[in-house]
């Protein structure tokens, strides 16, 4: 725009400018005609059309700076600025609220929707608690997460320790997992069964019978099932055959049952008193007088006990009275102590020799003669 306005002016003043002509000597030049407006070219027809006709340019005045002209029509140019400082930059408004978005020339972009949370599944912590989901909602019951069985309580809360399920008792480790098979709690052992259900009564497990009480736990030493005793080891494993408890010696079953009373076992007889303890020594059993060595073993045949003799018969009663064995006859007393020497019986005289046979025929004793009879008895002597 400058050049275009420095061009007109430019072009006005070569149109205004003066030619002097050549004067005779002495010859004033005429006094130029001095146009006091600039002729007025008319205004053209102005057209409605899409175009707009300019205004002709007016002839500036002698010594003046024309102005550019001014558009009226579809283009308007305007007179540049001369200034001698850079133009200031206007300062931004400052409003001390947001513009409202029909007055500002730029709405503020709506605020994005929240998108909602993902619905949780599986295991959450809560306030130290675990909780399974399903589709954001906790489960109760019973859940199978991999092959491993956890109870969650009415609340949706993990299990741990014992729990009562539908007449049952099951029990949880720390990580909530159903126990099977032996478990130790509390320094005593449980069993539950490969369903999770803890056991009582008797149990078989890798070929040992166990014996779990009523609360379940495993039972050693001693125990009374159904009026029979067993015994359980410190692992809780029933014993059979012989065992040594506390120093007494007893035989139990191939069932485990304690036996009692008379048992032969292994070619031999053994008396167990009604604790179950094997029997030494004396035993009197129906009347009858039994001896048992020290290992238990029924004795039969001639014992010589604390200094004398006894006769125990094949079935291991102890003899009394008049007895034969082989070709002879012996007498014990009513203590089964084979007698020796003058033996009076129904008022006749016995003699037993040393080794307590009953003699017959003539004897010499102690110097004199004597006859005794084929019974034994003394016919003459004393």
């Amino acid at each position: 725009m400058k050049k275009r306005a420095l061009c007109l002016l430019l072009t006005t003043l070569a149109a205004l400018s003066l030619t002097v002509p050549a004067f005779a000597d002495g010859e004033a030049a005429p006094a130029p005609e001095i146009t006091t407006e600039p002729e007025t070219t008319p205004e053209p027809e102005v057209t409605t059309g899409p175009e707009t006709t300019l205004e002709p340019e007016a002839t500036p005045e002698p010594g003046t700076t024309p102005e550019p002209e001014v558009t009226t029509g579809l283009e308007a140019t305007t007179a540049p600025e001369i200034t001698t400082e850079p133009e200031a930059t206007p300062e931004p408004v400052v409003t001390s609220e947001p513009v409202a978005a029909a007055e500002s020339m730029t709405a503020a972009p709506e605020p994005l929707p929240v998108p909602a949370a993902a619905a949780r599944n599986g295991w959450v912590k809560e306030d130290g608690v675990w909780y399974y989901y399903r589709n954001d909602r906790r489960a109760t019951g019973w859940i199978d997460d991999g092959g491993r069985w956890y109870w969650l309580d009415g609340d949706g809360a993990m299990a741990t320790g014992w729990r009562q399920v539908n007449g049952h008792r099951f029990y949880f480790n720390a990580g909530g997992v159903m126990v099977t098979g032996w478990l130790l709690n509390g320094g005593t052992w449980y069993y539950m069964n490969q369903d999770g259900v803890m056991l009582s009564g008797w149990v078989y497990v890798d070929g040992c019978w166990y014996w779990l009480d009523g609360d379940g736990s495993m039972a050693t030493g001693w125990r009374l099932v159904d009026g029979r005793w067993y015994y359980m080891n410190g692992s809780g494993v029933m014993q059979t055959g012989w065992i040594d408890v506390g120093g007494r010696w007893y035989w139990l079953h191939a069932d485990g049952s304690m036996a009692t009373g008379w048992r032969y076992i292994d070619g031999a007889w053994y008396r167990f008193d009604a604790s179950g303890a094997m029997a030494t020594g004396w035993r009197l059993v129906d009347g009858r007088w039994y001896y048992m060595n020290g290992s238990g073993v029924m004795q039969t045949g001639w014992r010589y006990l604390n200094g004398k003799w006894y006769y125990l018969q094949a079935d291991g009663a102890m003899r009394t009275g008049w007895y034969k064995v082989g070709h002879a006859w012996y007498w014990s007393d009513a203590d089964g102590a084979m007698a020796t020497g003058w033996l009076p019986d129904r008022d006749r005289w016995y003699y037993l020799d040393s080794t307590g046979a009953m003699v017959t025929g003539r004897q010499v004793i102690d110097g004199k003669p004597y006859v005794f009879d084929i019974t034994g008895a003394m016919l003459s002597g004393r």
